[in-house]
């Protein structure tokens, strides 16, 4: 009996560590980059193989703070590399600036990164860009701006926090999930008006932020059946409750999904 016990035990333990390779193997792999702090735009070079500025500090800081939120995130894998080292050792044997980029990219190449995270810090211009690249060509994906107060009233705390809200607005038009529409919290029998939903801040969700709903929809075309997704409303976020829920108010749609849920379909919500 205790051998029925202990292989199905070790089946159990299989089974987990499967289910882990399997989830590791769907995430996307990012690189980050030196984030950046000064007055001129830096190019890709830079972000390989340059200092980091005269506000080192406060890069080194935001780039902690997101490495630490990507490391965090189930939709991608972060891949450390001490890339510096890398130049550094490179750099006593070969002057050539170009050979050096293509060393450092190769580097991240054999790891399997599919993306590098860029971020530049402007401190006199009250901005911080982060920048998606895709890795095979270094063309940027997606980018985001975000703009802070400057003098006595910048906070790097301030700074951090703006920074890790655009990262989360990021991922998640990079890699848009199906957020589950959890229950109706008010309306009548025929039509909705509020929502409760399964994503909050961990989605990067902010207060008056439209959403889509949508449902899935059987077609059946000359004998094959697909299935579809179909916009049924439109919403908006009235308040981020969590890391996980947000109330929103339905704009449009209401008795869509109403009638959709009553019929037993399944309705998720999409970023615009």
């Amino acid at each position: 009996m205790s051998s029925f016990f202990s292989s199905q035990r070790l089946m159990l333990v299989v089974l987990l560590l499967l289910g882990c390779q399997q989830l590791a193997s769907s995430q996307s792999r990012i690189g980050v980059l030196n984030f950046r702090c000064g007055g001129l735009q830096p190019t890709f070079r830079d972000y390989l193989l340059g200092p980091t500025g005269a506000d080192a500090s406060d890069c080194k800081a935001l780039q902690d703070a997101v490495m630490a939120a990507l490391y965090a995130d189930e939709r991608v894998q972060l891949i450390a590399h001490s890339e510096q080292e890398a130049v550094a050792a490179e750099r006593d044997l070969q002057r050539d600036e170009d050979f050096l980029e293509g060393y450092v990219v190769d580097q991240w190449a054999v790891q399997g990164v599919e993306y590098f995270l860029t971020g530049y810090i402007s401190i006199s211009g009250q901005k911080i860009n982060l920048t998606f690249l895709r890795a095979a060509d270094q063309r940027p994906v997606i980018q985001e701006e975000l703009s802070f107060n400057a003098g006595l009233l910048s906070k790097p705390e301030d700074r951090k926090a703006l920074v890790l809200t655009g990262l989360q607005r990021m991922l998640t038009k990079l890699f848009p999930a199906e957020i589950p529409l959890v229950k109706v919290l008010s309306g009548s029998k025929s039509k909705a008006r509020t929502i409760l939903i399964a994503g909050g801040t961990k989605q990067g969700f902010r207060r008056h932020q439209e959403l889509s709903v949508k449902t899935m929809v059987i077609e059946n075309n000359q004998g094959e059946v697909r299935t579809r997704a179909v916009r049924i409303a439109s919403i908006v976020v009235e308040e981020v409750e969590s890391e996980h829920f947000s109330r929103c108010v339905i704009m449009s749609g209401g008795r869509e999904i109403r009638e959709a849920l009553d019929n037993g379909q399944e309705v998720f919500v999409e970023v615009l």
